[in-house]
């Protein structure tokens, strides 16, 4: 074993680590789940601290899932908890019965499971820990849990109860694959969930072979890139982060068009659009296909999403944070060109100064004419605004 500086551990070096001081700052799990994860076959493993913290984040991470994942069951009678432990949805049938945010989980849960399985025949044990881990955080805890939050809020009774089986289905099985690597807060939360035999160590792995649904992966990737091109739209044009604006999705396929319009809620909540504003269409509509009163977003061929200007920003107030950011790039623009200008500069600097000196004029022009766009914008928007 090697430290985090690619040295190999000796006491005479002075750098052995122990590891009972490492158990005592990140945790046993973090320590197991960094060592047998951070190695390939026939390699030195370096033992990074910051992958330590980072295993430790994931290990934090973990228990907080789980607990959001336990409160939602504390409504539910007991006898109707553990009945959640029954849940399966490993056939096509059952998996084909779900709405889309809860069909795509589920085959990325079983698309897990083939290649975990995998990876321990071929005795790749950090492959199949770093794939669990990514799929336990960039998938169900970063996306599905908070399109889960629209179901599990909502009056719809049947969509509650199908949310938590769902939830149980994939974090049990997820604490399954995990267990390996983490043993301690894996083994903790599956005793708090519904689940049938003494211990998680003794529960069977979950088995390859389970159905996935190839076009609800794909359709709900669709909807991943329209959440994250409108968020950078609200960035870009400094959007309060609670206000929440009106869009009109443009889908010319139908099927898709279904989908997203059937998550229109879990669209809603996860890009803070206005509910009762949001609307699906084959075609952009007359009022609003212009550039002049909307933001158009072109995520593919065939799907593109118009966010009104009047519902997106205050022009007034764009207007007068583009005028200042204008004045401040003149400002600069003025100072640089100044010095390029100086003959004492030009002709006594180095040739790579000068090169950045014009390189940096040039940039400054080019977001000065960017400004100047849309400050142009801003005020065709404010005149149809107003």
């Amino acid at each position: 074993m090697r430290d985090d500086k690619g040295r190999k551990m000796s006491k005479s070096l002075g750098n052995v680590v122990d590891p009972l001081d490492i158990v005592g700052a990140q945790g046993a799990d973090a320590l197991r789940f960094t060592l047998a994860t951070g190695t390939t076959p026939g390699q030195d493993l370096n033992l990074s601290l910051e992958r330590l913290e980072s295993s430790r984040n994931l290990a934090n991470k973990l228990w907080n899932a789980g607990k959001l994942v336990l409160l939602s069951l504390e409504v539910l009678p007991a006898e109707e908890r553990a009945a959640l432990a029954d849940a399966s949805f490993d056939s096509a049938e059952a998996l084909a019965s779900l709405p889309l945010a809860e069909r795509w989980i589920v085959s990325r849960l079983h698309a897990l499971v083939e290649r975990t399985h995998g990876c321990h025949g071929r005795s790749d044990l950090g492959e199949a820990g770093r794939g669990v881990a990514d799929f336990f955080w960039a998938d169900f805890a970063d996306w599905y849990l908070e399109a889960a939050k629209t179901r599990l809020y909502s009056d719809n009774a049947a969509a509650q109860h199908t949310t938590r089986a769902v939830l149980v289905y994939v974090l049990d099985r997820t604490l399954r694959l995990a267990h390996p690597f983490m043993p301690y807060v894996t083994e903790e939360l599956w005793q708090a969930l519904p689940h049938r035999g003494h211990a998680l160590i003794a529960a069977q792995a979950p088995q390859p072979g389970a159905p996935t649904d190839a076009l609800t992966l794909q359709h709900f990737e669709t909807l991943r890139e329209v959440v994250r091109a409108i968020r950078n739209a609200r960035a870009e044009y400094a959007v309060e982060p609670a206000r929440r604006v009106p869009a009109i999705f443009i889908v010319t396929d139908a099927a898709l068009r279904a989908a997203l319009q059937g998550e229109a809620a879990v669209l809603s909540s996860l890009a803070r659009l206005e509910p009762g504003a949001v609307r699906f269409e084959a075609a952009p509509p007359a009022e609003a296909g212009s550039p002049d009163d909307a933001v158009t977003l072109l995520l593919a061929d065939g799907l593109q999403v118009l966010l009104p200007v009047a519902g997106l920003l205050e022009p007034a107030k764009e207007l007068a944070r583009l005028g200042k950011q204008a004045a401040k790039l003149q400002a600069e623009l003025g100072v640089a060109t100044a010095r390029l200008s100086n003959p004492s500069f030009a002709d006594k600097a180095p040739p790579a100064v000068v090169a950045k000196a014009r390189e940096a004029v040039e940039q400054l022009q080019a977001q000065l004419a960017a400004v100047a766009v849309k400050q142009a914008a801003m005020e065709r928007a404010s005149a149809v605004v107003s």
